[in-house]
């Protein structure tokens, strides 16, 4: 036998004589003292250890959430799937921390490389995820991400960040930045990619999935074809039934439902949206009429005549004047279609009027922001 061998066969006797040889040891963000203990199992969200005990009791593990391990010894092997799960534990860490000290951009950059393989998945690493998501993009207005970030999310996803501040509504759950308008193609194809890796992983959460189901029908119009808008309809059709059979009469999702049905739906389902929007379910809430406003405005000025238009105009600024304290993304998007529908008819004076406006009023307006490369990490910020 070479030095060598001997000396592996050695060691080999020594970790088996001595359990605490071969243990594995996590250090974690919670804990004062590291855990020792063999891993037995780890997935996208939890690392399972097993920890020391007596020959006659039975083996105790625990579960640690990823974004709790700080450290890991030995290291795992670099590009096994261990190393990969805790790097994205370890990401979403830190930028929930670029996030506490406001750095918005370098949080995201953070976040986004995990969005495809984690985002909508039950557990707390995943949920840390959309929260980040939601709370970065919308500081940076970015909606399409944004709005994945939210439907992501389930009634009970929040808490390890403090994201009040975003403004989700308690009663409703709904993210007041965030109406079904993108107004934009850019944004609209954009926010369509991301959501068809959500769309599989909602199909457990009746609410979710059928939000996220009238989010795409509102986006698909934002570049759909003639022939494809009257396909749209259709569906939009048969997916509001689905959606009443599947959730009942949740108030909120139906309030969701009218303002995207008075864009989407066949001329007698719009007006009817419409009407129950100027009616039914104004006054309600604050939010909610300005959500029934930007839709009354976004569903008039895409009708074919043009008093129509005209008044889906006034509306849509109407909208923007009042929620420019409350609801100041809204607002913005508002001027922006506003804008827009002006040109269309051919008004280039009122469409540069509402740029203009839109340019004073936000100057950060952007539908669909880029980011570049990740940030390096700040020595004793990060840490």
């Amino acid at each position: 036998m070479t030095p060598r061998l001997a000396l592996a066969a050695m060691s080999a006797l020594v970790a088996l004589a001595d359990p605490a040889a071969a243990s594995d040891r996590i250090v974690t963000r919670s804990r004062a003292e590291p855990i020792t203990g063999s891993i037995v199992t780890s997935d996208a969200q939890f690392v399972t250890v097993e920890l020391p005990s007596p020959e006659d009791q039975a083996a105790e593990t625990i579960r640690i959430a990823w974004t709790d391990v700080r450290a890991l010894a030995p290291a795992p092997d670099p590009g096994s799937e261990l190393a990969r799960q805790f790097q994205a534990g370890e990401d979403i860490w830190r930028a929930h921390e670029r996030l506490r000290r406001r750095d918005a951009t370098g949080a995201l950059r953070l976040l986004e490389p995990h969005a495809d393989d984690l985002l909508g998945l039950p557990g707390p690493v995943s949920a840390q995820l959309a929260e980040g998501l939601l709370a970065g993009a919308l500081w940076v207005g970015d909606w399409p991400t944004a709005t994945t970030a939210w439907l992501a999310l389930d009634a009970e996803g929040t808490g390890a960040l403090d994201i009040g501040w975003v403004g989700i509504d308690p009663d409703s759950g709904v993210a007041l930045a965030l109406p079904p308008a993108f107004v934009d193609e850019d944004a609209a194809r954009f926010f369509t990619e991301r959501a068809a890796v959500l769309a599989p992983r909602l199909t457990t959460q009746p609410r979710a999935s059928a939000l996220l189901g009238l989010y795409l029908d509102a986006a698909a119009i934002e570049f759909a074809t003639r022939e494809e808008l009257a396909r749209i309809a259709e569906r939009h059709d048969a997916i509001r039934m689905e959606l009443l059979r599947a959730i009942g009469r949740d108030e909120w999702v139906l309030f969701v439902a009218d303002t995207v049905t008075a864009r989407v739906g066949r001329p007698e389902a719009r007006a009817g949206a419409r009407e129950r929007l100027r009616s039914g379910r104004r006054g309600v809430a604050a939010w909610a009429d300005a959500w029934a406003g930007l839709a009354i405005g976004l569903s008039l000025v895409a009708e074919q005549d043009e008093t129509a238009q005209r008044r889906g105009i006034v509306s849509l600024i109407d909208t923007a004047l009042h929620a420019a304290s409350t609801n100041p993304a809204l607002a913005a998007r508002a001027w922006s279609a506003a804008a827009r529908a002006a040109r269309s008819i051919g008004d280039a004076d009122a469409a540069r009027t509402f740029e203009a406006e839109l340019n004073a009023r936000y100057p950060d307006f952007q539908p669909a922001p880029s980011r570049g490369p990740a940030p390096a990490f700040e020595e004793g910020l990060d840490s």
